[in-house]
Protein backbone atom coordinates (compact mmCIF):
# COMPACT_ATOMS: atom_id res chain seq x y z
CA UNK A 1 0.00 0.00 0.00
CA UNK A 2 0.85 3.35 -0.81
CA UNK A 3 -1.04 5.03 2.12
CA UNK A 4 -1.42 3.90 5.46
CA UNK A 5 -3.73 6.05 7.34
CA UNK A 6 -5.02 4.71 11.28
CA UNK A 7 -7.89 7.04 12.80
CA UNK A 8 -8.80 6.36 16.44
CA UNK A 9 -11.68 6.75 18.16
CA UNK A 10 -10.15 6.12 22.07
CA UNK A 11 -12.55 3.91 23.99
CA UNK A 12 -14.72 3.16 20.79
CA UNK A 13 -16.14 -0.39 20.44
CA UNK A 14 -19.29 -1.83 18.15
CA UNK A 15 -21.86 -0.73 21.10
CA UNK A 16 -20.61 2.98 20.35
CA UNK A 17 -20.80 2.78 16.77
CA UNK A 18 -23.90 1.53 17.04
CA UNK A 19 -24.57 4.19 19.48
CA UNK A 20 -23.80 7.03 18.12
CA UNK A 21 -26.33 6.04 14.28
CA UNK A 22 -28.93 5.54 16.31
CA UNK A 23 -28.32 9.12 18.08
CA UNK A 24 -27.46 10.85 14.75
CA UNK A 25 -29.67 8.53 12.01
CA UNK A 26 -31.75 7.24 14.22
CA UNK A 27 -31.21 3.48 12.99
CA UNK A 28 -27.88 1.24 13.11
CA UNK A 29 -25.05 0.64 10.09
CA UNK A 30 -25.37 5.35 9.64
CA UNK A 31 -21.82 5.41 9.96
CA UNK A 32 -20.40 5.92 6.77
CA UNK A 33 -17.89 3.10 7.99
CA UNK A 34 -19.93 0.48 8.86
CA UNK A 35 -20.17 0.16 5.05
CA UNK A 36 -17.39 -0.40 4.08
CA UNK A 37 -16.81 -3.43 1.97
CA UNK A 38 -14.19 -5.22 4.28
CA UNK A 39 -14.72 -4.66 7.80
CA UNK A 40 -12.67 -7.24 11.03
CA UNK A 41 -12.10 -6.64 14.65
CA UNK A 42 -9.23 -6.37 16.79
CA UNK A 43 -8.35 -7.33 20.45
CA UNK A 44 -6.30 -5.13 22.29
CA UNK A 45 -6.86 -6.83 25.44
CA UNK A 46 -4.21 -5.90 28.56
CA UNK A 47 -1.99 -8.61 30.10
CA UNK A 48 -2.21 -9.49 33.93
CA UNK A 49 -0.14 -7.79 36.43
CA UNK A 50 -0.13 -9.63 39.51
CA UNK A 51 3.02 -8.17 41.05
CA UNK A 52 1.51 -4.82 41.63
CA UNK A 53 -1.32 -6.77 43.15
CA UNK A 54 -4.30 -7.18 41.19
CA UNK A 55 -5.05 -9.34 38.45
CA UNK A 56 -6.82 -8.23 35.23
CA UNK A 57 -9.59 -9.93 34.07
CA UNK A 58 -9.59 -13.35 33.50
CA UNK A 59 -6.97 -14.44 36.15
CA UNK A 60 -4.51 -16.25 33.43
CA UNK A 61 -4.07 -13.14 31.43
CA UNK A 62 -6.36 -12.34 28.18
CA UNK A 63 -9.76 -11.94 27.29
CA UNK A 64 -12.59 -15.23 27.54
CA UNK A 65 -15.37 -14.30 25.18
CA UNK A 66 -17.36 -17.00 26.80
CA UNK A 67 -17.02 -15.83 29.69
CA UNK A 68 -18.03 -12.31 28.76
CA UNK A 69 -21.45 -13.55 27.05
CA UNK A 70 -22.03 -15.37 30.12
CA UNK A 71 -21.45 -13.27 33.05
CA UNK A 72 -21.74 -9.80 32.84
CA UNK A 73 -19.50 -9.23 35.71
CA UNK A 74 -16.50 -10.45 33.95
CA UNK A 75 -16.20 -7.77 31.92
CA UNK A 76 -15.94 -5.55 34.91
CA UNK A 77 -13.22 -6.75 37.08
CA UNK A 78 -11.20 -5.09 37.91
CA UNK A 79 -10.00 -3.32 35.15
CA UNK A 80 -10.21 -2.53 31.50
CA UNK A 81 -7.65 -2.06 28.53
CA UNK A 82 -6.22 1.54 29.07
CA UNK A 83 -5.22 3.54 26.01
CA UNK A 84 -1.65 2.91 26.22
CA UNK A 85 -1.67 -1.25 25.55
CA UNK A 86 -4.54 -0.20 23.52
CA UNK A 87 -2.20 1.41 21.22
CA UNK A 88 0.58 -0.69 21.62
CA UNK A 89 -1.44 -3.57 20.44
CA UNK A 90 -2.17 -1.88 17.62
CA UNK A 91 0.73 -0.68 16.38
CA UNK A 92 3.31 -3.32 17.38
CA UNK A 93 0.77 -5.98 18.06
CA UNK A 94 2.34 -6.89 21.12
CA UNK A 95 -0.39 -7.13 24.38
CA UNK A 96 0.90 -5.85 27.26
CA UNK A 97 0.27 -4.25 30.72
CA UNK A 98 -2.07 -1.09 31.28
CA UNK A 99 0.11 2.19 31.37
CA UNK A 100 2.90 0.52 29.30
CA UNK A 101 3.95 1.99 26.11
CA UNK A 102 5.57 0.30 22.93
CA UNK A 103 6.99 -2.27 25.78
CA UNK A 104 6.10 -6.25 26.07
CA UNK A 105 5.43 -7.20 29.80
CA UNK A 106 8.99 -7.64 30.53
CA UNK A 107 9.66 -3.81 29.37
CA UNK A 108 11.40 -5.04 26.25
CA UNK A 109 10.79 -2.10 23.76
CA UNK A 110 8.97 -3.28 20.61
CA UNK A 111 9.21 -2.62 16.82
CA UNK A 112 6.10 0.64 15.42
CA UNK A 113 4.18 0.90 12.68
CA UNK A 114 5.90 3.76 12.44
CA UNK A 115 9.27 2.97 12.82
CA UNK A 116 8.68 0.24 9.92
CA UNK A 117 7.04 3.17 7.96
CA UNK A 118 10.29 4.97 8.39
CA UNK A 119 12.59 2.13 8.04
CA UNK A 120 11.22 1.33 4.35
CA UNK A 121 11.77 5.40 3.53
CA UNK A 122 8.29 6.64 4.07
CA UNK A 123 6.97 9.65 5.44
CA UNK A 124 4.96 8.82 9.17
CA UNK A 125 3.42 10.87 11.78
CA UNK A 126 0.57 11.21 14.40
CA UNK A 127 -2.38 13.53 14.75
CA UNK A 128 -4.05 14.15 18.28
CA UNK A 129 -7.09 15.80 20.00
CA UNK A 130 -5.49 16.02 23.15
CA UNK A 131 -1.80 16.60 24.25
CA UNK A 132 0.71 14.87 21.83
CA UNK A 133 2.42 12.92 24.53
CA UNK A 134 -0.77 11.60 25.68
CA UNK A 135 -1.00 7.77 25.52
CA UNK A 136 -2.81 7.20 22.36
CA UNK A 137 -0.71 9.31 20.13
CA UNK A 138 2.62 7.83 22.13
CA UNK A 139 1.60 4.68 21.64
CA UNK A 140 2.52 4.16 17.79
CA UNK A 141 5.70 6.00 18.69
CA UNK A 142 7.52 6.05 21.91
CA UNK A 143 8.75 3.16 24.35
CA UNK A 144 8.29 3.51 28.57
CA UNK A 145 6.73 1.67 30.98
CA UNK A 146 4.64 4.57 32.20
CA UNK A 147 2.04 6.42 29.80
CA UNK A 148 2.41 9.24 32.86
CA UNK A 149 5.80 9.91 31.66
CA UNK A 150 5.10 13.32 29.11
CA UNK A 151 8.17 14.73 29.64
CA UNK A 152 10.09 11.91 28.34
CA UNK A 153 7.88 10.35 25.51
CA UNK A 154 7.37 14.00 24.16
CA UNK A 155 11.02 14.24 23.90
CA UNK A 156 11.45 10.51 22.55
CA UNK A 157 8.81 11.29 19.76
CA UNK A 158 10.73 14.60 18.77
CA UNK A 159 13.77 12.33 18.49
CA UNK A 160 11.93 9.99 16.53
CA UNK A 161 12.02 9.72 13.03
CA UNK A 162 8.57 11.58 12.16
CA UNK A 163 7.85 14.12 9.84
CA UNK A 164 4.26 14.87 11.66
CA UNK A 165 3.44 15.15 15.05
CA UNK A 166 0.50 17.52 15.99
CA UNK A 167 -1.34 17.57 19.02
CA UNK A 168 -2.38 19.56 22.23
CA UNK A 169 -0.46 20.47 25.67
CA UNK A 170 0.45 24.15 24.93
CA UNK A 171 2.04 25.17 28.30
CA UNK A 172 1.50 28.81 27.23
CA UNK A 173 -2.39 28.50 27.47
CA UNK A 174 -5.23 27.24 29.38
CA UNK A 175 -7.90 24.77 28.42
CA UNK A 176 -10.07 27.56 26.93
CA UNK A 177 -7.47 29.37 24.89
CA UNK A 178 -6.40 31.93 27.20
CA UNK A 179 -2.66 33.30 27.78
CA UNK A 180 -1.74 31.66 30.68
CA UNK A 181 1.64 29.78 32.32
CA UNK A 182 1.00 26.00 32.35
CA UNK A 183 3.44 23.00 32.91
CA UNK A 184 5.98 21.99 29.86
CA UNK A 185 5.98 18.20 30.39
CA UNK A 186 3.05 17.55 27.86
CA UNK A 187 5.76 19.01 25.19
CA UNK A 188 8.78 17.90 26.66
CA UNK A 189 9.85 20.18 29.39
CA UNK A 190 10.59 23.85 29.78
CA UNK A 191 13.83 23.53 28.27
CA UNK A 192 12.14 21.53 24.78
CA UNK A 193 9.70 24.10 24.19
CA UNK A 194 12.17 26.89 24.23
CA UNK A 195 13.66 25.16 21.91
CA UNK A 196 11.02 24.42 19.85
CA UNK A 197 10.26 28.17 19.63
CA UNK A 198 13.56 29.15 19.17
CA UNK A 199 15.06 26.66 16.03
CA UNK A 200 17.82 28.91 15.56
CA UNK A 201 19.80 27.55 18.90
CA UNK A 202 20.67 24.34 16.52
CA UNK A 203 19.14 22.11 19.48
CA UNK A 204 14.92 21.32 17.84
CA UNK A 205 15.73 23.46 14.21
CA UNK A 206 14.98 20.48 12.12
CA UNK A 207 11.38 21.11 13.73
CA UNK A 208 9.47 23.83 12.39
CA UNK A 209 6.55 25.17 15.02
CA UNK A 210 3.45 25.86 14.25
CA UNK A 211 0.47 27.07 17.04
CA UNK A 212 -2.15 29.25 15.37
CA UNK A 213 -5.33 27.89 13.66
CA UNK A 214 -4.15 30.33 10.55
CA UNK A 215 -1.12 28.50 10.62
CA UNK A 216 -2.82 25.32 10.31
CA UNK A 217 -5.00 26.39 7.81
CA UNK A 218 -2.13 27.68 5.99
CA UNK A 219 -0.38 24.20 5.94
CA UNK A 220 -2.97 22.50 4.28
CA UNK A 221 -1.87 23.62 0.64
CA UNK A 222 1.40 24.53 -0.98
CA UNK A 223 4.67 23.88 0.04
CA UNK A 224 5.59 22.52 3.52
CA UNK A 225 8.44 22.31 6.04
CA UNK A 226 9.72 19.13 6.03
CA UNK A 227 9.14 18.25 9.53
CA UNK A 228 6.67 20.46 11.31
CA UNK A 229 5.39 20.08 15.43
CA UNK A 230 1.65 21.83 15.67
CA UNK A 231 1.01 22.68 18.77
CA UNK A 232 -2.50 24.67 18.93
CA UNK A 233 -2.74 27.51 21.40
CA UNK A 234 -4.32 25.35 24.10
CA UNK A 235 -3.52 23.38 27.03
CA UNK A 236 -4.89 19.66 27.37
CA UNK A 237 -7.39 18.79 24.70
CA UNK A 238 -8.59 21.21 21.53
CA UNK A 239 -11.60 21.89 22.80
CA UNK A 240 -13.19 19.40 24.75
CA UNK A 241 -11.44 20.66 28.09
CA UNK A 242 -12.94 24.29 27.81
CA UNK A 243 -14.90 26.12 30.19
CA UNK A 244 -19.40 26.12 29.60
CA UNK A 245 -21.23 23.48 30.93
CA UNK A 246 -20.36 20.01 30.76
CA UNK A 247 -24.19 18.98 30.02
CA UNK A 248 -25.15 20.84 27.40
CA UNK A 249 -26.30 19.57 24.46
CA UNK A 250 -23.97 19.19 21.56
CA UNK A 251 -22.22 21.96 19.88
CA UNK A 252 -24.22 24.51 22.59
CA UNK A 253 -21.27 25.79 24.41
CA UNK A 254 -19.05 27.64 21.50
CA UNK A 255 -15.87 26.32 20.12
CA UNK A 256 -12.71 28.28 20.92
CA UNK A 257 -12.33 30.28 17.83
CA UNK A 258 -8.41 30.43 17.59
CA UNK A 259 -8.00 26.53 17.59
CA UNK A 260 -7.91 24.39 14.93
CA UNK A 261 -10.05 21.28 13.82
CA UNK A 262 -8.69 17.76 13.88
CA UNK A 263 -10.02 18.29 10.57
CA UNK A 264 -7.78 21.32 9.89
CA UNK A 265 -4.88 19.86 11.49
CA UNK A 266 -5.20 16.20 9.39
CA UNK A 267 -5.32 18.43 6.21
CA UNK A 268 -1.98 20.39 6.90
CA UNK A 269 -0.66 16.82 8.13
CA UNK A 270 -1.30 15.01 4.92
CA UNK A 271 -0.03 17.89 3.04
CA UNK A 272 3.17 17.39 4.88
CA UNK A 273 3.41 13.58 4.96
CA UNK A 274 2.78 13.74 0.76
CA UNK A 275 6.19 14.73 0.19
Amino acid sequence: PKHVIIMISDGWGHNHIDAASYYRYGRAGGQIYTRFPFQVAMSTWEMEKTDLGYTCSPPTGGYDPLLAWSNFEYVKYPCATDSASAATAMSTGVKTYNGYIGMDVNGTPQWHLMQEAVAKGKAAGVVTSVEFSHATPAGFVAHNISRNNYAPIANEMLGSGLSVIMGAGNPDFDDSGNPAVKDARYVGGAATWAALKNPSDGVLDSWTLIQTREAFQALATGQTPARVVGVPQVYTTLQQARSGDGQANPFVVPFIPTVPTLVEMTRAALNVLDN
